[in-house]
């Protein structure tokens, strides 16, 4: 059973990020303040490293239209970690490098992680945590720009949303995610590849309980075998004899010591 780790093909990733937007539309892109900005983060084979894959999204609905959306999306990098928070995070930065000055936005996120390190300060970062690099850059992205970033639900249902009277945010979180997840399955490892990696790391997973389980069972009615005593221990004990336990010298009744 062959379940060594391989290295798959690397994939041809976009250089900039992809842009859907009105037929026609040309020049820069970017957000308007007339509608709220959602954000989200997608991740395909996340427990299979061989071949996990990651992509953002941010989505607003397109000016003075009611069931159509302006997307960004971009897939995460391989020298990226391709973890379920990146993703969700580097979504932020995306978005914020496509906002202007002097307007005012509002940009939801289903990603506790975004909202608590959103609130952070720069003077808080020390360059040790793991996301440290990409929330340096945010930071100062955020310069100048007017922003309010606020946590919407995840993985709810359209009906709960109704009862919830969300529907709005429910539909942009929905469309964010659905942006993400095309751009992971656009640019991830081709199906074959996937399942192939799959099977690997099944089978050595099974390997791996199977040896645990053969050792706990030889384990099972062995002798026990007595512990190591380290020097330090063997200083502070002092030898039978010492406390006259181990030999004891009596007084002979024939004379002498």
């Amino acid at each position: 059973m062959h379940c060594r780790q391989k290295t798959p093909p690397p994939r041809l990733l976009p250089e900039v990020v992809e842009i859907t937007r009105a037929h026609g539309a040309k020049g820069a892109f970017w957000f308007h303040d007339l509608s709220p900005i959602y954000i989200d983060g997608s991740g395909m084979y996340g427990k299979c490293i061989e071949v996990r894959t990651a992509a953002s999204a941010a989505v607003q609905k397109r000016a003075h239209s009611h069931d159509e959306w302006d997307c960004i999306s971009w897939p995460v990098p391989d020298e990226i970690d391709q973890t379920s928070v990146v993703p969700e995070i580097l979504a932020l930065l995306m978005a914020l490098k496509h906002l202007r000055r002097g307007l005012s936005y509002i940009i939801y996120a289903d990603c506790m992680a975004v909202i608590l390190g959103w609130a952070k300060s720069p003077a808080e970062l020390r360059g040790k945590g793991r996301d440290d690099g990409l929330w340096k850059q945010i930071y100062e992205a955020r310069e100048g720009l007017d922003v309010v970033v606020i946590k919407t639900k995840a993985h709810r249902s359209r009906e709960q949303a109704v009862i919830e009277n969300d529907i709005a945010n429910f539909e942009g979180n929905e469309a964010a995610d659905h942006e993400a997840k095309r751009s992971a399955n656009k640019y991830g490892q081709p199906p074959s590849t996937c399942d192939d990696a799959e099977f690997r790391q099944d089978a050595k997973r099974k390997g791996v309980a199977w040896t645990l389980s053969t050792l706990k069972l030889a384990a099972v009615g062995l002798p026990e075998v007595p512990r190591r005593v380290s020097r330090a221990t063997k200083a502070k004990l002092k030898v039978g004899d010492w406390e006259g336990i181990g030999c004891l010298l009596i007084q002979s009744q024939g004379g002498g010591g």
